[in-house]
């Protein structure tokens, strides 16, 4: 819903010359930007940060992972990539410029899934849940399944990253759906 009145909101301001740089979870909504402004004006972008909301509406940083990824998903894109990543590496993260930002963002869906679908299902925090870490990568294994299925890249590769990520999460993270809504 948000995602629709941001797309209503854009259309028309926009110079023919300006890129789109989303960085939402999922895919899902590269098909709308792409229908309403042009897969050649979409880039590709994923953020790696560990954050929530206090109870007072603060945002909380709940671990040191700050990488912002992005790339071009169309060839005439990837001049332009090039010159925000020389602007981004001035900056005090961590910025990648991806050669198949498709394929970063499938990776970090099935981490999301899999986190999610393991803290929800084991209604606990990804620290009680370590110790079990045959069903994370169980859940991870679902999910790059699916992914695979969907993919319209060549392969959708192992997630190694995603296995490394919530081995490394912290104790008491809980996926979003869980920590907000408390309810899978």
């Amino acid at each position: 819903m948000m995602l629709a009145s941001v797309v209503s909101d854009l259309k028309g301001r926009l110079s023919q010359t300006v890129y789109l740089l989303p960085l939402l979870n999922g895919l899902a909504h590269y098909e709308e930007l792409d229908l309403r402004f042009g897969r050649e004006r979409v880039m590709g972008g994923l953020c790696h940060i560990g954050v929530s909301l206090s109870e007072h509406g603060e945002v909380l940083h709940d671990n040191s992972s700050q990488v912002f990824t992005f790339g071009a998903r169309d060839s005439a894109q990837r001049g332009s990539c090039e010159l925000l990543h020389e602007d981004l590496l001035r900056a005090n993260f961590n910025a990648k410029l991806s050669s198949d930002i498709i394929q970063d963002v499938w990776e970090k869906y099935m981490m999301l899934t899999a986190y999610a679908a393991t803290t929800c299902l084991m209604q606990s925090s990804i620290g009680i849940i370590v110790a079990a870490r045959v069903a994370v990568r169980f859940c991870l294994k679902r999910s790059r399944s699916a992914a695979r299925s969907q993919s319209t890249t060549s392969a959708v590769r192992a997630p190694n990253f995603a296995i490394t990520l919530s081995i490394c999460l912290p104790s008491q993270g809980q996926q979003s759906q869980h920590r907000c809504f408390g309810i899978c």
